[in-house]
């Protein structure tokens, strides 16, 4: 399965008992960040934030140049819709690898069927193609409430 199913997977199982901080990482999370050792003690030592990329690229881009230059992401508008239930935004920030920190309180703004309907997006497949967009929603789906 994508990363992110996994991810999404472990809200909708967790999602009553979540800790006050949830770290996603990566199997080999040192591929985009080769600092994440340094990152997360950073990060641990002031737990006061919503979210925050662990990953050491963050990029700063449009959904259109990203489908432009990333032939797997040729869907990113209606997965977009999908997801959020609204047309897509045009700016697009995520963070390389899909590392990040998420608090409860965050992950709780939205329901567990939101969660829910990610993991069934994600799961038809042991790749799916959609698993490359999510991985561009991240920040989206914690911190924009729309």
């Amino acid at each position: 399965m994508w990363v992110g199913h996994t991810y999404y997977k472990y809200i909708v199982d967790n999602y009553e008992n979540l800790e006050d901080y949830t770290f996603f990482l990566q199997g080999n999370p040192f591929d985009h960040s080769p600092n994440i050792i340094n990152n997360l003690h950073k990060h641990m030592q002031k737990l006061d934030f919503d979210f925050e990329y662990l990953s050491e690229h963050v990029i700063h881009s449009t959904f259109d140049l990203e489908c432009r230059l990333n032939w797997q992401c040729k869907n990113i508008h209606a997965n977009f819709e999908k997801i959020f239930d609204k047309k897509c935004i045009k700016e697009c920030i995520f963070g390389a690898g899909a590392q990040f920190i998420v608090s409860k309180n965050r992950i709780l703004q939205r329901p567990k069927l939101f969660y829910e309907n990610i993991v069934k997006m994600l799961e038809y497949t042991i790749d799916p193609i959609e698993g490359h967009d999510v991985e561009r929603f991240h920040k989206y789906i914690f911190t924009f409430l729309f």
